[in-house]
C-alpha cells in the first residue's frame, strides 16, 4: 500500500521538460530570413511606371557637347533619370529611362578654368577652379521642358546655345518688358 508520503514525493518531484516542438534557434532564424527575402522579392516586383528608353544629340553652339550630364526631373512626380552625354549623344535604356510623364531637362558641362581657388574646407589647399560651360538657363534656371510617351524609344535633342557678348542678353529683354509694363500701369 501506498503512503500519503509516498503520493507527496511523486507529486513534488519535478518531471523532465518535454521538448517544446516548434522554433529552436536556427529555425527562428531562417525563418526571419526566409519572411524578409520574400518581403524583398515582393518589393522588387511590384510594377512601378514602365519606363521609356530614349536618345538623342546634344549641341552648343552648333558643336556637338563632348562630355556632361542630361537629367530628366519630373514635373508630376514620375521617376527622375540622368545619363552621361559622350561625344554629344546621350542614351538611356528601357531600365534607366524616365517613365511617361512631363519633365524639366537639366543640361551640365563642367571643364576646369585653368586657375587654382582655396579649397572651401581646407582653406590652407587649394583646388582646381571648375565653371559649367553651360548657361544657366539650361541647368539650375532650366527652361527646357519635354513630354515622355509611352510609345517605346524617343529622340530628343537639344540644340543649346551660349547668349552672345555684347549682344542684348534675354535680361536685358525682361527688364525691357518689365519697364514697358511699369510705365503702362502709372499712365493709367
Amino acid at each position: 500500500m501506498r503512503s500519503i508520503l509516498d503520493h507527496q514525493d511523486r507529486s513534488s518531484a519535478r518531471l523532465p521538460l518535454t521538448p517544446r516542438v516548434g522554433l529552436t534557434p536556427k529555425r527562428n532564424l531562417g525563418l526571419s530570413l526566409a519572411i524578409a527575402l520574400s518581403w524583398f522579392a515582393a518589393g522588387c516586383s511590384e510594377a512601378g511606371p514602365a519606363r521609356q528608353p530614349i536618345s538623342g544629340t546634344i549641341t552648343l553652339d552648333g558643336k556637338p557637347l563632348t562630355v556632361g550630364t542630361i537629367t530628366f526631373a519630373p514635373l508630376d512626380g514620375t521617376t527622375a533619370a540622368t545619363a552621361p552625354i559622350q561625344d554629344g549623344t546621350y542614351r538611356l535604356s528601357r531600365s534607366e529611362g524616365p517613365a511617361p510623364g512631363r519633365y524639366q531637362v537639366e543640361i551640365s558641362a563642367v571643364r576646369p578654368t585653368g586657375r587654382r581657388i582655396a579649397h572651401p574646407d581646407l582653406p590652407s589647399e587649394t583646388i582646381d577652379e571648375v565653371r559649367n560651360i553651360v548657361p544657366p538657363n539650361y541647368n539650375v534656371q532650366t527652361e527646357l521642358a519635354v513630354e515622355v510617351k509611352p510609345d517605346g524609344e524617343q529622340t530628343l535633342p537639344f540644340q543649346l546655345s551660349t547668349p552672345k557678348r555684347g549682344g542684348k542678353s534675354s535680361r536685358h529683354f525682361e527688364r525691357q518688358g518689365l519697364k514697358a509694363r511699369l510705365a503702362n500701369a502709372t499712365s493709367r
